[in-house]
């Protein structure tokens, strides 16, 4: 019987439970009613501990918090380097400017800016490939362009 009741509907459930089950008469099911204003203790964040001595329920609940909060501080410490990480990337980025190596400085340039120095890395080595590329067919849809590309070469060097 697990709930947040009144006392008079806890009362009626109490009866309806042990009617159902037939244990009106078992000794465990008095002792355990008669220790029924113990059992607010017992009832921590929604867990039932009933049967446990104050002293076992502060143990287990000890136990059950450590693993939060060592959960808590690991986590923290994980956002801590990811804010260091973040920090150092922004700090390297704003601390001189690459050398421009492709043909296409006019959108390499704008990246510098926009992006981190790693992701301007990544960018510019994906403008590098995709510059060495043709468009050889072009079909326009309704909703999107679609373009087939093929290696950019001259037909001498085959």
């Amino acid at each position: 019987m697990l709930g947040d009741y009144e006392v008079g509907v806890f009362e009626q459930k109490w009866e309806e439970m042990v009617g159902c089950f037939r244990v009106e008469d078992r000794e465990w099911i008095l002792d355990k009613y008669g220790k029924k204003n113990m059992w607010t203790i017992a009832h921590i964040r929604g867990k039932f501990f009933v049967g446990f001595r104050m002293t076992s329920r502060c143990e287990i609940l000890h136990v059950v918090l450590k693993r939060y909060t060592e959960f808590v501080q690991h986590f923290q410490r994980c956002l801590s380097y990811i804010r260091y990480r973040e920090d150092l990337a922004n700090f390297k980025s704003s601390t001189g400017q690459p050398v421009m190596l492709t043909h296409f400085q006019q959108l390499e340039r704008p990246a510098t800016i926009i992006y981190t120095r790693q992701i301007f890395m990544l960018f510019r080595s994906m403008l590098h490939k995709a510059s060495t590329l043709k468009v050889i067919y072009e079909k326009e849809t309704s909703s999107c362009k679609i373009y087939q590309v093929s290696k950019f070469y001259k037909f001498n060097m085959i």
